[in-house]
């Protein structure tokens, strides 16, 4: 399978944290919490700048690569690096690693949290109406 990844484009977005609501409610399947969702959407309003953070799927793995435990693995089916939440220490090693910044703590679970693709079928790409986020 090919690498799929999320593509975002920083000047199209409004900051409307559409992408981030869909995401918690898909990650916990009942709560809008944007602390649980594995896009964020980071804003500086000095400037007016809204910027998306998520997994691009990266090419080097660093979270993976960082991993004492082996608890960040590749999804057969969309290339994607998902972290195993029965595998995951909470270490945090691999939030250290991620250059892009896109991996989040749960701190209510205490598992390592990042963009799985929702399983091919990226939710926040479709309700993105400003397109800044692609698939």
């Amino acid at each position: 399978m090919a690498n799929q990844k999320i593509n975002v484009n920083h000047d199209l977005c409004t900051g409307c944290r559409m992408c981030e609501q869909v995401c918690s409610m898909n990650y916990t399947k009942d709560e809008i919490n944007p602390q649980k969702s594995n896009i964020r959407v980071e804003t500086d309003a000095l400037i007016g700048y809204d910027r998306p953070v998520v997994c691009s799927q990266c090419e080097g793995k660093f979270c993976m690569k960082a991993c004492p435990f082996e608890a960040i693995k590749i999804n057969e089916k969309t290339g994607a690096a998902e972290v195993d939440r029965e595998e995951c220490t909470g270490c945090w090693a691999c939030i250290d690693a991620c250059p892009e910044k896109a991996m989040f703590k749960n701190l209510e679970d205490g598992v390592a949290m990042k963009c799985n693709l929702c399983g091919g079928n990226p939710q926040c790409v479709k309700v993105c109406t400003m397109k800044a986020i692609t698939f």
